[in-house]
C-alpha cells in the first residue's frame, strides 16, 4: 500500500502472527463475509509483481465502507483501499506485492508474516452526504464515533503453498507498479545533475525542454565559442537521454494508476508544445554571433581609419577578420544547426520511443482490464450461481418445511379426530354404564319390591298358617278338653 495507508506500528515482530493463525477475526457480522482468509505470494519476488484478489461480500440492506491497512505499506500495492460497497453486493481489493528489487533485496523470508487489517463500517445512506468521497465517509463516520461492525485480519504467506479458498493469484511484470526510489538514490541523482551541469526534473518533457534552455541560457550569457557550443550539445544530449527514463516513469505511472498516469503524458505533452523555443533560443544564439562580429568589424574599421597607412594594413586585417569571423559563424551555426537537427531527431525518435512503449503499457492494461473484468465476470457468475443454490436450497428448505407442516396439521387433525372419537365412545360407555347402572338400579328396586312384597306375602302366609295353626290347636286343644270332659263324664259314672 502507498503513503496514505497507516501502519500499525514500528515494530513488526509485536504484531506478527504465528504461523498457525492463518486470520484472527477481531469483530465479525453475520452478513459481512471477506475471501480468502490468507494471502499468497509465493516466490520468486524479485522481477515479477505477485498479486492477490480480496473478495469482500454484503448481502445486508445497509451500504458499507472499508479500510484496509498494512503492517508493511512500502511493500504492497493496494487498490482501492477505501472504498464503498452497497447493500447486496461484492468489492473486490487487489493488493499487489512490488517487485524487491525496488526495495534493495531479493526473495523475502519464509518465516516473514506480513498482516493486513480490514475494517467494515455499515451506515445509513440517508445520513449522510451522497456526494462524499469513500476517504471522506470514512473520516465522517469516524468523526462520529461509529463502530466498526467487521473487523478482520489477514496474514500474508511468502512460501509456495496451494491457493486458498476464495482467493486469485496473478503475476505482472514489474513495471506494472512504478518504482519508488530510495532517498539514497534521489541523493545520488542531484549529485549526477549538478555535477554535468544540467537540470534533474521530475518528468519527461521537463528534462528535454529544461536541458534546451540550460543551452540557450549559457549562449545569451556569454559569446559563443567552442566550449559553450560543446556545453549546449553535451546539456541537450543529456536531456534527450534523460527524457526515454521520464517517460518511463510516467508510463508506468499510468499503469499503476489512471491520475499519475494522466499526469505524465500532460509533462510529456508540455515538453513536446515548448519544442519551438528551442529552435528560437538557436536563433538568438545565432543572431548573437553575427552582432559580435558587426560590432568587432565596426571597431577595427575605426582604428584603420585613424591611423593612415597602418589604416589601411588596419583596415585589409579587418576584412580578413570579418571574413575569418564570418566563416568561422557560418561554421558555428551550421553546427549549432546539425546539433539541433540531431537532437530533434534524437527526441522525436525518444517521443516514438515512449508512444511505443505508452502503446505497450496501455495494451497490457487493456489486457490486465480483460483479465479483471474476466475474472469479475466468473466471480460475478460464481456469486450467481451461489446465489441460485441459496436460493434453490431455500426454496427446498421452504417446501420441506411446508410439507412438514402440512404433514404435522395433518397429524394434529388425526389426533383430533381420534380423541373426539375417544372422547365420543368415551361418553357413550359413560352414557352405557348410567343406563346400566340406571337398569341395575330400578332391577335392584323391582328385586327389592318383590322381595318385600315375597316377604310380605311370606309373612302373610306365615301369619295365615300360624293363625290356622292355632285355630287347629285351638280345635284340636278343644276336640282334648272336649275328649277328657268325655272321659271324665264317662269315668264319674263308673266310679259312681
Amino acid at each position: 500500500m502507498e503513503s496514505h495507508n497507516s501502519s500499525w506500528g514500528t515494530s513488526p515482530a509485536a504484531d506478527s502472527p504465528t504461523t498457525a493463525h492463518s486470520s484472527r477475526v477481531a469483530r465479525t457480522h453475520p452478513q459481512i463475509k471477506i475471501e480468502p482468509n490468507c494471502l499468497v505470494f509465493p516466490p520468486p519476488h524479485f522481477g515479477r509483481c505477485v498479486q492477490n484478489a480480496i473478495s469482500l461480500y454484503n448481502v445486508s440492506k445497509k451500504p458499507c465502507v472499508f479500510k484496509m491497512r498494512s503492517q508493511n505499506p512500502e511493500r504492497y500495492v493496494a487498490k482501492p483501499h477505501v472504498a464503498v460497497v452497497a447493500p447486496e453486493s461484492a468489492a473486490r481489493i487487489f493488493v499487489t506485492l512490488r517487485d524487491m528489487n525496488t526495495l534493495g533485496t531479493k526473495n523475502l523470508p519464509e518465516d516473514t508474516h506480513d498482516r493486513f487489517r480490514i475494517s467494515i463500517k455499515l451506515y445509513d445512506p440517508s445520513s449522510v452526504d451522497a456526494s462524499l468521497s469513500a476517504k471522506e465517509l470514512w473520516n465522517v463516520l469516524q468523526e462520529r464515533g461509529a463502530r466498526v461492525d467487521h473487523e478482520q485480519d489477514l496474514v500474508s504467506f511468502f512460501t509456495k503453498r496451494d491457493t486458498p479458498v476464495g482467493g486469485l493469484v496473478t503475476f505482472f511484470p514489474p513495471t506494472y507498479i512504478p518504482v519508488t526510489p530510495s532517498q539514497h538514490q534521489k541523493g545520488d541523482a542531484a549529485v549526477a545533475g549538478v555535477a554535468s551541469g544540467a537540470p534533474t526534473p521530475p518528468s519527461a518533457g521537463g528534462n528535454a525542454v529544461n536541458g534546451g534552455d540550460a543551452a540557450t541560457a549559457k549562449k545569451n550569457a556569454s559569446p559563443p565559442s567552442s566550449a559553450t557550443g560543446a556545453a549546449a550539445r553535451a546539456a541537450a544530449a543529456a536531456g534527450s537521454k534523460k527524457t526515454p527514463v521520464g517517460a518511463a516513469s510516467g508510463k508506468g505511472e499510468g499503469r499503476g494508476g489512471g491520475t499519475s498516469g494522466e499526469v505524465g503524458k500532460t509533462k510529456q505533452g508540455g515538453g513536446a508544445n515548448k519544442m519551438p523555443a528551442l529552435w528560437v533560443g538557436i536563433a538568438v544564439a545565432a543572431m548573437v554571433v553575427v552582432a559580435l562580429a558587426v560590432v568587432v568589424g565596426v571597431t577595427l574599421r575605426g582604428r584603420g581609419r585613424g591611423g593612415g597607412s597602418n589604416g589601411r594594413d588596419a583596415a585589409a586585417r579587418s576584412r580578413k577578420t570579418d571574413a575569418a569571423l564570418s566563416h568561422e559563424a557560418q561554421a558555428r551555426l551550421q553546427e549549432e544547426a546539425e546539433e539541433a537537427i540531431r537532437v530533434h531527431a534524437a527526441q522525436e525518435a525518444a517521443r516514438l520511443r515512449v508512444q511505443q512503449e505508452e502503446a505497450a503499457a496501455a495494451e497490457q492494461a487493456r489486457a490486465w482490464q480483460q483479465e479483471q473484468e474476466k475474472a469479475a465476470e466468473a466471480a460475478r457468475a460464481q456469486r450467481e450461481q451461489q446465489e441460485a443454490e441459496v436460493r434453490a436450497r431455500e426454496a427446498a428448505e421452504a417446501e420441506q418445511a411446508r410439507l412438514q407442516q402440512e404433514e404435522l396439521a395433518q397429524a394434529q387433525e388425526q389426533q383430533r379426530r381420534r380423541e373426539a372419537e375417544e372422547a365420543r365412545l368415551a361418553q357413550e360407555a359413560a352414557e352405557e354404564a348410567e343406563r346400566v347402572r340406571v337398569a341395575q338400579e330400578a332391577a335392584a328396586e323391582e328385586a327389592a319390591r318383590t322381595q318385600q312384597q315375597q316377604q310380605q306375602q311370606d309373612a302373610a302366609q306365615a301369619q295365615q298358617q300360624a293363625e290356622v295353626g292355632e285355630a287347629a290347636d285351638m280345635h284340636y286343644e278343644q276336640a282334648q278338653q272336649e275328649e277328657h270332659v268325655s272321659v271324665e263324664t264317662q269315668r264319674e259314672p263308673a266310679e259312681a
